[in-house]
């Protein structure tokens, strides 16, 4: 973000007191149901580990408490499909924002 922008023109994170995400002033997370408790989850491990990615096992342990899968990899991609209209449909860009890469999963917004 450049500095003469408007921070609410910004994704803003903020891993202070509970996580919670805004853009345009527009609050995105929000804990009332398990669908979105699980992009919680999601985004905060995506954004806190925008460098080093997160591996498979640690996104299925986060967002599905070891419950027995029959597909987790369908499981992870529809999660993170859904995140992105999710995050579309508060007005972000229409961008590939997770990237799987030598069996990590990385955050690619810029």
């Amino acid at each position: 973000m450049s500095g003469n922008r408007n921070s609410n023109e910004a994704l803003m994170v903020s891993f202070f007191g509970s996580f919670s995400m805004s853009y345009h002033g527009k609050i995105i997370t929000d804990k009332a149901k398990n669908s979105e408790s699980q992009f919680n989850h999601l985004m905060q491990l995506m954004t806190h580990f925008t460098q080093e990615g997160v591996g498979k096992n640690t996104l299925l342990n986060a967002l599905f408490s070891g419950r027995d899968l029959i597909d987790p990899n369908h499981a992870i991609h529809s999660i993170m499909y859904n995140a992105r209209k999710r995050l579309q449909s508060f007005g972000l860009p229409r961008v590939n924002y997770f990237v799987q890469k030598e069996g990590r999963y990385y955050w690619m917004i810029r």
